[in-house]
């Protein structure tokens, strides 16, 4: 274990001197072309050439911050006036627009992990294909650690957000699983992805595995240290067998049916149209196993006991869903998609205590709670003794 956790840190290292090196090339040589800095070095200029994609032939001739907040990026509203008959069909009457985050540790985060690249790639590549619902992209750029989305604006078109720490009914649960099922089954298995999306990230094609096991392990002993609280005992007794047994954690999430899955679909990363969800920060999409997604999203987004009265309702109409999509029986075997479910709460806590460790990631309260449900769900799920298992 010790020389795994050296060449991951080794390999951390390595990416954040070659990301810091980046980073400072980019305000010595004024950014990249035709992406912003931030919101502020957004003009006029820029936006008509960003519409032009699009829209050819429209002119906006007057813009309006409208709001915005910071993250993992940084995103504004910004409300539009066209000039005298130089609006297009269909062109919008505001748009959101996403970039790189402005602090630096969010910013060296978001690029040693990629995640801006990542959601231009889905806006680009990917979501004219998928059957959910996501927002319409009108502009996606990216290059030299810089990145651009403008977006449809989908707080103007009377969509509802929350977040972890809103209630949510079983029915829109089950509209979210099922939504998933359905973006699941239409890339069940495809070679195609693999092949025509070279960047899209695997089991067996991620560049980032080895920092992601350091920044888990990393995050070990603040978590226990500053949240025991937050933990069942058996957690804080055997949170460490995890990062031991990593490796061997990963080739089991390896071990079935790979698809394309949205990867952090929690309650915050969700928004409602007439009950029907959409989903929206593809910033981890990849191939993987989309039962990963299923749980991820009921461990954190359901109250615990919600989760524990209907999580196994909630994975059979989940495959029930997979069946009606065309995904084979053989693929469906109920007791390994629970057992692989029970699996991804370990996913899930992992996840958690990253960003909570990070405490610019997400609101305290907000990391907090994911927190609490992800470790009360590996211990209600006995997950440390499946990994035990393995």
């Amino acid at each position: 274990m010790f020389g795994c956790v050296v060449s991951d840190a080794l390999r951390f290292t390595g990416r954040v001197v070659s990301e810091l090196g980046r980073m400072a090339w980019s305000i010595v040589s004024a950014g990249t072309p035709g992406i912003p800095c931030s919101i502020e070095a957004i003009n006029l200029a820029w936006i008509n050439h960003a519409l032009s994609e699009r829209f050819a032939g429209a002119s906006v001739a007057d813009m309006e911050i409208l709001g915005g907040d910071s993250g993992t990026t940084e995103r504004c509203r910004i409300g539009l006036v066209y000039a005298p008959g130089a609006r297009p069909v269909g062109a919008p009457d505001s748009i959101f627009v996403k970039l790189r985050p402005p602090g630096l540790t969010e910013r060296l985060f978001g690029n040693i992990l990629a995640l801006g690249p990542n959601e231009v790639g889905f806006y680009r590549d990917i979501a004219g294909d998928v059957s959910v619902r996501a927002p319409e992209c009108y502009c996606a750029r990216d290059g030299d650690g810089e990145f651009v989305l403008v977006l449809e604006d989908l707080a103007s078109k009377g969509a509802q957000f929350r977040t972890i720490a809103d209630p949510i009914s079983l029915d829109e649960a089950k509209a979210v699983v099922a939504a998933l099922a359905r973006l699941h089954a239409s890339f069940w298995e495809p070679p195609r992805l693999a092949i025509r999306f070279p960047w899209l990230r695997s089991p067996d094609h991620n560049p980032n595995a080895a920092i992601e096991r350091f920044l888990c392990a990393s995050a070990h002993r603040p978590t226990l240290a500053r949240f025991p609280h937050l933990l069942p005992e058996s957690l804080r007794r055997g949170a460490h067998q995890i990062h031991k047994k990593r490796k061997a954690l990963e080739r089991y999430w390896a071990d079935g049916p790979l698809t394309l899955i949205h990867g952090d679909p929690h309650l915050g990363n969700l928004y409602f149209v007439d009950a029907e969800p959409g989903f929206f920060d593809w910033q981890v999409l990849q191939r993987h196993q989309g039962i990963r997604d299923v749980a991820y999203f009921s461990v954190l987004s359901l109250d615990s006991e919600t989760r524990r009265a209907h999580e196994r309702e909630l994975v059979r109409l989940y495959q029930e869903t997979l069946r009606d999509g065309g995904v084979p029986n053989h693929d469906l075997d109920r007791d390994k998609a629970w057992e692989h479910y029970r699996s991804f709460s370990l996913y899930a806590y992992l996840g958690t205590s990253v960003t909570t460790s990070m405490s610019d990631l997400q609101p305290r309260h907000i990391a907090e709670l994911g927190l609490k449900r992800a470790a009360t769900a590996v211990d209600d799920l006995d997950a440390l003794a499946l990994l035990e298992a393995l």
